[in-house]
């Protein structure tokens, strides 16, 4: 409550709808590139990205508590009406998260896919080929705009991350097939609007990198049927997500990132 200055307030939060939104309506503008080179060393070799920018108007939002009553303490005074105060003591007994029409939205942001793709000769028998793919995206802007013009920053928290990608690389030869499989989000802080050494000693959240692995062999039948077995290993190097401290002085963990650690998978497939 940073009316009172309590960093930790037991309240009841009250999440309902609002007969009264109006429709929103967006203007989507992308821009994307598409490279591929044709000089021998780069065969197979291509490079895309786009550039979006999402622009809404009367966007629909429902925000979190703390959102709401930080909104009303920088003077958005359409949130106030959604918290209730103790008239003796002034602290907050309940907030309502109701969804509302604000002003405007906007999200600005760049995906990228850099792929490869050639066949190999370690084999002579065999037919080769080993395909490496990189998608990503990073978000430039995401802001929530009110009806007097107060703007809401809502990235530099780790729960909307500035950066996410994948990287799959896949090695097939004859009957036989691998493939190795990253995820990578990258970190920020934990709260927007604290200071480290005030509210919190470390407002960071580490980023985040884990892989999977697969083998794979397939075979046909006279009847000419296809099978295959497959053996997956989930989070390979069995790697820890970030903790994440929270407002009860304890530590948990973001499902965003993979929780379960290192697993295995086994499958048998077939065809008719």
């Amino acid at each position: 409550d940073p009316v009172l200055g309590i960093d930790s307030v037991g309240i009841t939060v009250v999440a309902s709808g609002n007969p009264n939104l109006k429709p929103e309506n967006a203007d989507t503008t992308v821009v994307g590139l598409v490279f591929e080179p044709q000089w021998d060393w780069a065969q197979g070799l291509s490079f895309s990205g786009d550039w979006y920018e999402v622009d809404i108007a009367d966007a629909i939002s429902q925000i979190g508590q703390q959102d709401v009553v930080d909104r009303c303490f920088a003077g958005i005074t359409e949130h106030c009406v959604n918290i209730e105060r103790d008239p003796s003591t002034g602290g907050i007994t309940r907030v309502f998260r109701r969804f509302f029409n604000q002003d405007q939205a906007l999200v600005e942001g760049i995906d990228f896919e850099v792929a490869y793709r050639t066949e190999l000769n370690f084999f002579d028998s065999e037919v080769e080929t080993l395909t490496v793919r990189v998608l990503g995206g990073k978000l430039l802007t995401r802001e929530d705009i009110a009806a007097n013009g107060s703007v809401s920053n809502r990235m530099d928290v780790y729960t909307l991350p500035e950066l996410t990608a994948n990287i799959s690389t896949a090695y097939s030869v004859g009957p036989w097939s691998f493939q190795l499989q990253g995820r990578h989000i990258s970190g920020d802080k934990l709260n927007r609007t604290w200071t480290e050494g005030v509210q919190v000693d470390d407002n960071y959240v580490a980023s985040s990198t884990w892989w999977n692995g697969t083998v794979r062999y397939s075979g046909e039948l006279n009847s000419g049927s296809t099978w295959d077995v497959g053996f997956n290993v989930l989070n390979l190097l069995d790697t820890a997500p970030p903790i994440v401290a929270n407002s009860r002085g304890d530590q948990g963990v973001s499902n965003q990132y993979d929780v379960y650690g290192r697993r295995y998978n086994l499958s048998i497939n077939m065809r008719f």
